[in-house]
């Protein structure tokens, strides 16, 4: 079905085909395929409403304004603005310009945004962006995820790797050990901070499957929280469970849940070091937060 649109002058200007859509498919293949068939760039205006959009050399979208003056540009149309570029800013990060879906996903963007600043038609082009974002993240997300995660475990299994070979070879090495008293060294500090270790790498891993299980557009490839990668989370979290260890070690803090208490005696029980590491691994924000208040309450005394 076709339809004449009218300028203000009553003078037709384009005709505008109506798309009928078919019901989104579960497969991803056919996915990807209604995805890039949506791309429906409206035909140039010559008196668009508010902006004339063109899709520049640099894949960024560029905006042209009419003879409307700034005043009378509605917010809906800039929020739509605002919107179009974030999507385009997030294609860009996300997927490869060497792919074909690199321009097919800026081609939509493109379209949506004709639709919305030179026809005007707002409310129809956010109905088609919404669609866009849920297609997008259907068909990219799972890669990138599985990107991240897998990387994830990759440091994971190594530094764990690590730390219970060092543990065998630390329990192998006896020579000389009564004489130089580093088994008691050995025991008291090296072996529960090779355990804290193999702890925070199953936090660490943990927290990534289970704060990436659902995938949204605006978040998608940022699946650290404090935006940091695989080797600074690791990091990170080693240096938050050790300054941890200390203050329990010291009896600066007591942690207790139920009967199952972490205190300045963990050093002698290993599956404790690896509650540590976990707690450390997984929750580091609030244990952050539990060595900020205990160093501020430290200092006023």
């Amino acid at each position: 079905m076709s339809e004449t649109v009218q300028s203000n002058t009553g003078r037709d200007v384009h005709p505008v085909e109506e798309k009928i859509e078919k019901p989104l498919e579960k497969n991803s293949t056919i996915l990807h395929e209604q995805l890039t068939s949506r791309i429906v760039i409206p035909p140039n205006s010559p008196l668009p409403k508010y902006f004339r959009v063109n899709l520049s050399d640099s894949s960024d979208l560029e905006y042209e304004i009419t003879n409307i003056e700034a005043k009378d540009i509605p917010v809906e149309a800039r929020q739509f603005m605002a919107r179009a570029d974030a999507a385009v800013y997030q294609v860009q990060k996300l997927v490869d310009q060497k792919r074909d879906h690199f321009k097919r996903y800026l081609r939509e963007i493109e379209g949506y945004a004709k639709t919305a600043l030179e026809r005007g038609d707002i409310e129809i082009a956010n109905i088609g962006m919404d669609t866009f974002e849920t297609l997008f993240v259907d068909f990219e997300g799972p890669r990138l995820r599985k990107h991240y995660i897998t990387t994830m475990l990759i440091w994971a299994v190594s530094i764990a790797c690590v730390a219970l070979v060092s543990t065998l070879l630390f329990q192998k090495v006896q020579t000389i050990d009564v004489l130089t008293g580093v088994a008691e060294s050995r025991n008291h500090f090296l072996m529960p901070a090779l355990f804290i270790i193999v702890g925070v790498s199953l936090g660490v891993t943990f927290s990534a499957f289970a704060r990436n299980l659902e995938l949204h557009f605006k978040t998608l490839g940022r699946f650290d929280a404090s935006g940091l990668d695989p080797m600074a989370r690791f990091v990170y979290c080693t240096i938050i469970a050790a300054v941890f260890s200390i203050f329990l070690k010291d009896g600066f803090l007591k942690v207790c849940v139920s009967n199952y208490c972490l205190d300045n005696e963990f050093s002698t029980n290993y599956l404790k070091c690896i509650v540590i590491g976990i707690l450390c691994g997984f929750s580091d924000i609030i244990i952050s937060r539990l060595l900020s208040d205990t160093m501020g309450k430290a200092a006023t005394k």
